[in-house]
C-alpha cells in the first residue's frame, strides 16, 4: 500500500495535472512484487512510510483549483476519467487493501 501510494498513484495524479490527458499504462503488481528489495519492510517502516506519502498525496490534492479536478487521464481497461473520478478509485483501492490486511491478520474490517 505504502509502495502503491507514490508509485501508481500519486504518480498518475501528478501526470494528469502536467500532461494533457496521459494514457496510465496498467501496473504489473506481480512482477514489481517479485523483483523488490524488501529491506523496509518492518510494520512500523510501513506505516511511517505510508504517512509520509499518504501526506504527499493530500499536500497535493488539498490545493487543486476546480479546474484541476477536471482534467484528464486515460487506461486501457477503465477508458477516460478526470481526477475526481480517480480520487474515488483512489478510496476504494485503499479500502480493498485494507480489507486484505484485516483477512491476513485474521481480524475483520
Amino acid at each position: 500500500m505504502r509502495d502503491d501510494e507514490f508509485m501508481v498513484m500519486r504518480l498518475r495524479l501528478e501526470r494528469m495535472l502536467v500532461e494533457d490527458a496521459p494514457s496510465l499504462v496498467p501496473f504489473d503488481e506481480g512482477a514489481w512484487a517479485a523483483s523488490r528489495w524488501t529491506g523496509r519492510d518492518s510494520p512500523g517502516e510501513l506505516i511511517a512510510d505510508l504517512r509520509m506519502q499518504r501526506a504527499a498525496s493530500l499536500h497535493i490534492l488539498t490545493r487543486l483549483s476546480d479546474a484541476e479536478w477536471g482534467r484528464l487521464g486515460t487506461q486501457p481497461e477503465i477508458g477516460t476519467f478526470d481526477i475526481h473520478w480517480w480520487v474515488e478509485h483512489w478510496v476504494e483501492h485503499d479500502a480493498n487493501h485494507l480489507d486484505q490486511v484485516a483477512t491476513s491478520l485474521g481480524l475483520q474490517r
